[in-house]
């Protein structure tokens, strides 16, 4: 496995939170902010020789309190999210113990729709400049969109 050194950040938006991995997050924001609506960088870990452990383990802790939007995104808060880094941390070290492990998932309903071929050009266009696939781009974008609009709903 390559191993490489990174920070693990958060980053804020509207309705959800990013934890994710770069060597220079406030650029990496700069690069998200159009298509995930990310406002700023609330936090950045000091570099890790493995980020993506730490990452990938702060993921599944967010995840087991139902917090999971798919993904990079949840809809923690920066402290939630900062929390789960600094236990991610901790596990790393052995110091706590590792959360489960993922159940085999369920393979999800297949989706198809019509699209305008000038709408499936920006939105290849948009995943390829947050370099993910259209499928992935496209499902996270409407998770999102379900979350803002079950938080609205709760709001009323």
């Amino acid at each position: 496995m390559k191993t490489r050194l990174a920070r693990v950040y958060v980053m804020e938006g509207e309705a959800a939170v990013k934890v994710g991995l770069s060597n220079l997050p406030a650029r990496r924001l700069v690069d998200v902010s159009r298509c995930q609506g990310m406002r700023r960088v609330a936090y950045e870990s000091e570099e890790f020789i493995d980020p993506m452990r730490i990452e990938r383990t702060a993921h599944r802790l967010l995840e087991l309190e139902g917090k999971s939007l798919g993904g990079e995104l949840f809809t923690a808060t920066v402290d939630e999210a900062v929390a789960a880094i600094h236990k991610a941390e901790n596990i790393a070290l052995g110091l706590e113990p590792a959360p489960p492990p993922r159940p085999k998932k369920q393979l999800a309903t297949p989706f198809s729709m019509r699209l305008e071929p000038e709408m499936k050009e920006d939105l290849q266009r948009f995943a390829q400049e947050d370099r993910r696939s259209l499928s992935n781009f496209v499902e996270t974008e409407l998770r999102r969109l379900v979350a803002e609009r079950k938080q609205r709903e709760k709001r009323k």
